[in-house]
């Protein structure tokens, strides 16, 4: 799970739940969509 300020109000903070050894093929995939929600931020 992926939560940023529109789930906990906090702007800045993205919170990762859940990810376990399976998600550790999908990291980039998570990297990726973190980096496009800190690039919604700044803009």
């Amino acid at each position: 799970m992926i939560q940023g300020k529109s789930a906990h109000g906090v702007p800045g903070l993205v919170n990762l739940f859940g990810i376990e050894s399976p998600g550790l093929t999908v990291s980039l995939a998570i990297a990726e969509r973190v980096a496009e929600m800190s690039r919604l931020l700044l803009h």
